[in-house]
């Protein structure tokens, strides 16, 4: 029997695949299997519910063999397992696949980002903190963080590359035509106020243009004259005098000057900021910040210069969005195939995403009404396709209005995209009410750029984080210890001054605090974990929520009697309705055939219509049956977790009080054990610090929770917050999953972090105490006073240092454990 494991991780977009006669001992196929499909990097590099056909079907044909059902074992999210699963239950798939789910699992990011955000934010102060914090890289994260998304437009010379952009900006700023060629790389954001910008090199200097209502100026005291005399010729040739019409009449005059420059006086990248107007263009999102570039067409003299500039702008970015704008009369043209692959392999570059838009789709020369199997093969199996197709082939048309459409058919029905995504094309064009978009097949390219943001980059965003975090790591470590270090030395420098006693003081105090720090958390750890398994146990069985519920509706029942009056109504028609069919139904076989057929044919319709009506009257009073029943099962089951929280809280609170207030007075024990031999002390101030310890003020501590039960998440029929078929009665199984689960996490998991709370309370007490103690010891010398003081601020940098770092490190192994298996 063949065992086949595949590991997918979308946060690294990396899927490996193993092989194994057990499961103890698995070789990756990569490494074995060197004529396996599997290797491709499309299989190794994608995102996998867009490639689970075609995967399973290479796994059955490369190791199926026989009756014996290929083992697959699957690790990755619940969600790719379900496209797996769902697969692997298709005829002719699930008598050669057995698919089941390993214990190894990935979190689905959408689950975890909110989590990740606030461990970046705290990463963010605490870097500000150490002051070391890397500009360039972390303004990279927090921009994918605050949905900046690049899309980046790449293509041949004349298939409409600048046409496409200005139709889903909403706004004809790119130079286009027919004759067009555009010369630069133009980078178009959306300005943050109604002022245009372009900003690009000219002769070697930074050039700023600002384009406002009452028409251009250049940022700066030496003026280009000769190039705004350009740009002022072009702008009083347009019809409108506008904001837009000028950023494009610009933009003009600048694409011509680039085509025609010879000596390289303007640069290789024109950054673009555009007021867009509300609502204008499919992609205008106050949400999304898009960064579009229109890249110029690759040849061999500039494509290393234009990959070297996107790499630039987007560096340390993980989720530019790649689409290759063609035609599908331009297939079989492969000149840039290379280049293509050049730019897809950029970190930047998310290419599991990449789309391939066909234009002016309805003036190529396509089948009627859609494309057939073999046509589909052909365009996939294309020399460029077949390396760039990764989410969807979209045909559109970029004509004014629906009417001008010269296809009968609605142009999304010839797309091409893995199921996954082509299950919401017809959803999506459907419910639209504007027919351009839908016609046109941009729609589908508008949801699909959607879905990207708002679910699938959600990996890239969680990735992006825990890149940064690593890439810091060492820094951060290093630079604490360095400063640590310095910090130490000037004490060991201040320490000389005070004098051998002082520091033997000193020094035996610091050990003491050592040792309390390093027994006393161990011994709570496993003190605690003694006392939360030796009790504690609210889980709530199945029957004891069915038997809650059989009573909550016997009750219901009991408070009204129209349920038994219902039942008595609906009994005696269904009695009457039996009576008549088997008296009549005698008759048939007598003599009085004919009449006894008619009088049971009029009898008949009206008792069955006399019986559902009755029956509805009884399915309306069930239904408010079960929505008063669930509701009291909602009122029982938060109540019982509520009392059931309340009471572990107030448990483990009083426990973990009690116990650090114990180990409080144990600490003050041992420092007045050591106070009481210092002979630099008279016995009057001796006593004095010994009793300044014993009612030395102990710490506050306080941890608070809540949970939320919400009851149209346990209803029948409900899915991922989708209601499939109506009903007020819950899913009891599903509820006291959700009741165990959520109390297994309170005992198990939240009362080791309030013990970690307690204790950093307790930490910081401790430090409170301890260097108080130091400074009253020398406090009657102003001279050790004031050495000692310096003393004291260098031990409160290195106990910030080191709680920074702490801190850092936690939310590294936080974000680390929530983006890796577990």
């Amino acid at each position: 029997m063949t065992k086949i494991r595949i590991r997918s991780n979308p946060y690294t977009r990396r899927i490996e695949y193993y092989t194994s006669d057990n499961e103890m001992d698995w070789s990756n196929i990569s490494s074995k299997e060197e004529k396996s499909a599997l290797r491709d990097i499309k299989f190794e590099k994608s995102y996998f519910p867009f490639r689970t056909k075609e995967i399973i079907d290479i796994i059955i044909k490369e190791y199926y063999v026989g009756r014996d059902k290929v083992q697959l074992c699957f690790d990755g999210t619940l969600d790719e397992y379900k496209c797996v699963q769902k697969y692997c239950e298709k005829e002719g798939v699930k008598d050669k696949i057995e698919c089941t789910k390993t214990t190894s699992e990935l979190n689905d990011a959408n689950t975890i980002l909110n989590d990740i955000e606030k461990s970046f934010g705290i990463i963010s102060e605490l870097l500000d903190d150490l002051g070391i914090k890397n500009n360039k890289e972390y303004l990279r994260v927090k921009q994918t963080l605050e949905n900046v998304v690049p899309i980046c437009i790449f293509g041949d010379k004349g298939v409409g590359k600048s046409t496409f952009i200005n139709t889903i900006i909403g706004v004809d700023i790119l130079p286009s035509g027919v004759d067009t060629t555009t010369a630069k790389v133009y980078e178009i954001k959306k300005a943050n106020s109604d002022v245009g910008r372009i900003i690009f090199e000219y002769k070697g200097d930074t050039v700023t243009l600002i384009i406002k209502e009452d028409g251009i100026r250049q940022v700066g005291d030496e003026a280009n004259t000769d190039l705004l005399d350009s740009i002022e010729k072009e702008v009083n040739k347009c019809l409108k005098n506008n904001v837009l019409s000028t950023l494009g009449a610009t933009l003009n005059t600048i694409n011509a000057l680039g085509n025609e420059d010879k000596e390289n006086l303007i640069g290789d990248l024109v950054v673009v900021e555009v007021p867009f107007e509300k609502k204008e263009g499919i992609y205008i999102d106050d949400s999304v910040n898009y960064i579009v570039f229109d890249i110029p067409s690759f040849d061999d003299c500039n494509n290393k210069k234009i990959l070297t500039i996107i790499n630039d702008e987007l560096e340390g970015l993980r989720n530019a969005i790649p689409i290759w704008v063609t035609q599908y009369n331009e297939l079989g043209k492969d000149k840039n195939r290379d280049a293509y692959e050049k730019l897809l392999s950029l970190n930047c570059m998310d290419r599991r995403f990449s789309k391939i838009i066909f234009n002016k789709a309805d003036i190529s020369n396509l089948p009627d009404d859609r494309l057939f199997e073999n046509d589909e093969r052909n365009i996939i199996e294309d020399s460029i396709v077949e390396k760039i197709f990764e989410e969807g082939i979209y045909f559109v048309s970029l004509l004014s209005s629906s009417s001008e459409i010269k296809k009968s058919n609605k142009l999304y029905k010839y797309n091409i995209a893995p199921d996954v995504v082509k299950s919401g094309f017809n959803q999506y064009c459907s419910e639209c009410n504007d027919s351009f978009l839908v016609d046109s097949g941009l729609l589908c390219v508008e949801k699909e750029l959607d879905k990207y943001i708002n679910y699938y980059s959600s990996y890239n965003k969680c990735q992006c984080v825990y890149d940064y975090m690593n890439y810091m790591f060492d820094e951060v470590i290093n630079d604490v210890k360095k400063e640590a270090d310095d910090q130490k030395n000037n004490i060991c420098i201040y320490e000389k001054e005070l004098g051998d006693k002082e520091i033997v003081l000193k020094e035996t105090l610091d050990k003491i605090s050592k040792e309390v720090e390093n027994v006393f958390y161990s011994d709570s750890k496993n003190e605690l974990r003694i006392h939360v398994n030796a009790g504690y146990v609210y889980k709530i069985s199945l029957d004891e929520l069915s038997e809650v519920a059989s009573e909550a509706r016997t009750l219901c029942r009991n408070a009204n009697s129209i349920d038994e009056l219902g039942k008595k109504e609906y009994e005696e028609s269904k009695n009457k309705l039996w009576e008549r069919l088997s008296k009549n139904g005698q008759e048939v076989f007598s003599k009085k055939f004919f009449g006894a057929v008619k009088n049971l044919s009029d009898d008949l319709f009206y008792d069955i219509k006399d019986v559902a009506d009755k029956k509805g009257r009884m399915d309306d009073y069930k239904k408010g049956l079960d929505i008063i029943s669930s509701e009291a099962i909602m009122n029982y089951i938060t109540g019982q977790y509520r009392r059931s929280v309340c009471d572990f809280y107030s448990d483990i609170k009083m426990y973990l009080e009690k116990y650090w207030e114990k180990k409080e007075n144990q600490l003050k024990k041992e420092i007045e054990k050591e106070i009481t031999k210092l002979d630099i002390l008279s016995k009057e101030q001796q006593c004095e610090m010994v009793e300044m310890i014993s009612v030395y003020k102990s710490t506050d501590y306080y941890y608070d929770i809540d949970k939320v039960f919400v009851k149209k998440d346990f209803l029948q029929g409900s899915f991922l917050g989708i209601r499939f078929f109506d009903s007020e009665r819950l899913d009891l199984k599903k509820l006291v999953n959700k009741y165990n689960d959520e109390i297994s996490n309170v005992i198990i998991h939240t009362s080791s972090e309030m013990n970690d709370r307690y204790y950093d309370r307790f930490l910081k007490w401790k430090y409170r105490i301890i260097e108080d103690i130091k400074l009253n010891i020398v406090r009657y010398n102003p001279e050790l006073k004031q050495i000692a003081e310096k003393i004291d601020a260098a031990n409160i940098k290195i106990y910030q240092l080191e709680d920074n770092e702490h801190r850092f490190v936690t939310e590294y192994n936080k974000v680390k454990d929530m983006v890796d298996y577990r």
